[in-house]
């Protein structure tokens, strides 16, 4: 089995698939047809348009004819609790130009209905000079008009964010955003879904570039008050209607815009953006998501097909920054699979994350596969560290544990004659306080994991742990965990198996350590194990009031912060003492 080099290159497509929105040639495109299958779903050609997959298989649409009516494409999506992010792109500006995105599905119980929609035109300013009148286009500046009508809503909320939380945020009955995507020389790269379910409930269209923007909202002065952010949530406000789906999006244009393509797409399932890897196709209903076309790998051990889970949810939407404004991320993540037995020789399914550590972004966690082979089914684990972690549960109970001396270990499971245990769950999560960062399986019976140290033991679900060495100035050997502050992507490959069918999806926060406090006379002393250097503790004299950094120690080996306080000295007798995350780790 090909190991780390297959992860990285999906790391690659994860962060450089986003769109180049002005290209300088046309995209050679293959023969038309009326539908094709990219990016894990199916698009399908509206009247009027010649649809096929250009060099780079995405999706390509131009007028067959000539007309003034609009072209375009229409994305099948399923049920799609959260619509999906399209990435259109063309080479080509005029004021007559537009693009536009409708949603449609089931609402309030009615199938094939209009949900929402986003459009986007050209902006352009107009001047007098000598009499007459000219206009112009500001480079790189559309305005974005959506219609969140069908969901009944009494108004809509714009609302503007960076990666640091909410910058501005204003409520109309209906508007337009101002959108400069041209920004300091830099070319945003966005992406647009027409209909978004965020984590708390609320629905809207939201727009998300990789760089800043200068933004205006509705009712804001462009000449005045110049915003800059990188994503807009444009909320229905007390929606009353409901919507249980999106089956499909039309993507259309003007008949004037020679062409436009798709460079890739995310579908919104479970309320996050999933991106199918190799030639994956989705199938989503009923609530559930199915993995189809998983094939035999590429050819040369390595597995290509799969799909991307992305948790990088921004701060801003995950709740108030005082309580965790650790650069988005997950502290765990969680899928429960119908039963899936790897019966196969070669069967293969990998687990994989891309995560923020003390060296920024990467894949710290390391990977885990569990594979069949030569009739017996095993783990292979290649974590992060010296060592690595086991331990067994049974029914959410602790069986036992155990360390091995390498990180890249094996693990056989035993396996009956017949009717072997089957695959109903598995995981990722991130280093705490409470536990190492990891990887786990659960299967459907009791199962016996075997490992060449004589470690055996029986239980329903297995977790592996990365963890390393580290020696105190007494030449102690001490066992600590990896550092992984955070989960940004979670990666689900797999070869030789059935369809892969996901029940439901579990995130968890980056969790906040606890923090201990014991006073000693006028010493007061706070301490706080942190795995990942990554929390700094402040202190304010209120709870709703400012907070101020405290001075404070870290010791590597332990993995711990610590502030010692002469009460004596502070200037009021009540304060308040929290933790805060940092973006990178945190050094005096």
């Amino acid at each position: 089995m090909k190991p780390r080099d297959l992860s990285r290159n999906h790391f690659g497509v994860l962060c450089h698939s986003l769109p180049v929105m002005l290209l300088l040639l046309l995209p050679t495109s293959g023969p038309a047809d009326d539908s094709v299958t990219a990016f894990g779903l199916r698009w399908e050609a509206h009247p009027l348009t010649s649809l096929a997959l250009d060099e780079n298989g995405q999706p390509t649409t131009t007028p067959s004819s000539e007309t003034n009516a609009s072209y375009g494409l229409r994305v099948v999506l399923g049920e799609a609790d959260s619509g999906f992010f399209g990435y259109p792109q063309t080479d080509y500006e005029n004021e007559e130009y537009w693009m536009q995105g409708v949603a449609y599905g089931k609402l309030d119980g009615q199938t094939n209905q209009m949900i929402s929609s986003v459009r986007a035109d050209p902006y352009y300013e107009s001047y007098t000079y000598n009499g007459q009148t000219y206009r112009y286009h500001l480079t790189g500046t559309y305005l974005v008009t959506p219609d969140l009508s069908p969901l009944g809503g009494r108004s809509l909320t714009f609302t503007l964010y960076t990666n640091e939380g909410q910058v501005a945020t204003t409520t109309a009955h209906c508007g337009q955003v101002l959108v400069d995507y041209y920004h300091d020389g830099y070319w945003g790269q966005p992406r647009v879904n027409p209909f978004w379910r965020m984590p708390d409930g609320s629905v809207g269209v939201l727009i998300e570039l990789n760089n800043s923007a200068r933004v205006v909202l509705p009712g804001q002065n462009r000449d005045e008050t110049w915003l800059t952010g990188n994503r807009v949530f444009i909320r229905a406000d007390a929606p009353t209607r409901r919507v249980d789906f999106v089956s499909h999006v039309d993507v259309t244009a003007n008949a004037g815009l020679p062409w436009f393509n798709c460079t890739d797409a995310r579908l919104g399932v479970f309320r996050r953006p999933h991106k199918a890897l190799g030639q994956t196709v989705f199938a989503a209903a009923g609530g559930k998501l199915t993995l189809n076309n998983l094939g035999p790998g590429d050819g040369e051990g390595a597995l290509v097909d799969g799909m991307a889970v992305e948790l990088n949810e921004p701060k801003a939407f995950a709740g108030p920054t005082w309580v965790n404004d650790l650069g988005g991320g997950a502290g765990g993540f969680s899928l429960d699979l119908a039963l899936l037995e790897l019966g196969t020789n070669g069967a293969a399914l990998r687990l994989d994350a891309m995560t923020v550590s003390a060296n920024g972004l990467g894949d710290g966690a390391g990977f885990a596969d569990l594979v069949r082979h030569d009739g017996a089914l095993q783990i292979v684990a290649n974590l992060t560290g010296d060592l690595l972690g086991v331990a067994v549960y049974d029914q959410g109970h602790k069986v036992g544990e155990s360390v091995l001396p390498d990180s890249a270990g094996v693990l056989t499971i035993v396996v009956p004659a017949t009717n072997g245990p089957s695959l109903t769950g598995c995981g990722v999560r991130a280093a705490s306080a409470q536990a190492p960062a990891g990887y786990s399986f659960h299967f459907d019976r009791p199962t016996t994991f075997t490992a060449t140290n004589g470690f055996s033991l029986t239980g329903d679900e297995i977790k592996l742990q990365a963890l390393c060495m580290v020696t105190n100035p007494g030449g102690l050997a001490v066992t600590s965990a990896v550092p992984v502050a955070s989960l940004q992507t979670f990666l689900l490959t797999a070869a030789n198996v059935p369809p892969i069918t996901i029940h439901n999806e579990v995130q968890s926060p980056v969790e906040t350590p606890p923090l201990s406090c014991h006073r000693s006379g006028w010493l007061f002393t706070a301490s706080w194990r942190d795995p990942n250097n990554m929390f700094v503790l402040e202190s304010g004299l209120s709870v709703e009031g400012a907070f101020a950094l405290e001075e404070f120690s870290y010791d590597p080996l332990t993995q711990t912060g610590q502030a010692v306080l002469d009460l004596r000295e502070e200037p009021s007798a009540c304060r308040f003492f929290r933790l805060r995350s940092v973006s990178q780790p945190y050094y005096d």
